[in-house]
């Protein structure tokens, strides 16, 4: 397996958040630099910018990928990527519904045009819903994947194991934090000097996420195993995945051992290649690690 460390750069990344639609929105709230993307009128407090996308595009949105652009449609583009500045744009939506499946692959595809990486967590509807949304978010999900640099999966249906007797607004609150626990990671422990080689990594798969603790001698060990047991990367793992990102907590980084965390991803997975990073957390004990996975396809 090859190993490539990360997170030892001096130079921090600008990062744009965004979110498309009202599951998007909704995941972004109240976070910092945070771009709330709508075409509705819902309610957008909590947000510190605000872009409003007119219904009347989407038809035009539609059809932009042949090379066929409105009038208004340039406008709306050049009034949007004044506020995709940044490093890297991240991005988040809810996948199913008619507008989000227009405009995120649109938004990526801005992003893309100006040099801007992405990274894009996306939603699946759960499989009860109605056939339609179920084959929108299918559809959606392949362009999204074809204009962001990595997509980030996740199952609704999942949230039955993470979220047992929880009512369903609180189940989905406990779904936007966990979301957001990779992304935080990745921004925490990524420098400038790391991007090329993250992108040149990661580019164009579909990424599955994954946590977990562990404490004692082989508190890396276990941290992974508990990681390949979530629900999400249990899903990659059904793929035979062949990179993977390891961000690995602890009070006191240095002491971690990072081979025991290639061995077991080694060994019980199809991972040919490993980026890993650490962090320091004052607020772990001692004796604890915990580790963000994302297997990827």
């Amino acid at each position: 397996m090859d190993i490539i460390e990360i997170g030892s750069g001096r130079e921090s990344v600008s990062y744009i958040f965004g979110g498309i639609g009202s599951a998007g929105c909704n995941m972004v709230r109240g976070r910092g630099n945070a771009l709330a993307i709508s075409t509705g009128t819902g309610d957008l407090s909590g947000f510190s910018r605000r872009f409003h996308i007119d219904r009347s595009l989407l038809p035009a949105m539609e059809y932009a990928h042949k090379g066929i652009k409105s009038s208004g449609l340039a406008n709306m583009e050049k009034q949007l990527i004044p506020e995709l500045y940044g490093d890297v744009f991240v991005g988040f939506a809810g996948l199913g519904g008619r507008t989000t499946s227009i405009v995120s692959p649109y938004i990526l595809d801005i992003a893309r045009r100006q040099v801007i990486p992405s990274l894009f967590s996306v939603t699946l509807p759960f499989s009860v819903e109605s056939a339609e949304r179920v084959r929108n978010a299918r559809e959606t999900l392949h362009s999204v994947m074809d204009a962001s640099n990595l997509t980030l999966i996740y199952r609704n249906d999942h949230l039955s194991e993470i979220a047992r007797d929880m009512p369903i607004m609180k189940s989905f609150d406990l779904m936007n934090s966990i979301i957001w626990l990779p992304i935080e990671d990745i921004s925490a422990v990524m420098t400038r000097e790391d991007l090329d080689v993250f992108f040149k990594e990661v580019s164009g798969r579909a990424g599955f996420f994954g946590m977990g603790t562990g404490s004692g001698r082989e508190k890396e060990k276990r941290a992974v195993s508990e990681a390949l047991r979530g629900p999400w990367t249990r899903d990659a793992l059904q793929l035979r995945p062949e990179v993977a990102m390891a961000i690995v907590r602890s009070a006191s980084p240095k002491t971690l051992d990072l081979r025991d965390i290639s061995r077991e991803i080694e060994d019980k997975t199809t991972v040919k290649t490993l980026l890993v990073g650490t962090l320091l957390d004052e607020k772990l004990d001692p004796g604890k690690a915990k580790v963000s996975l994302i297997l990827m396809k």
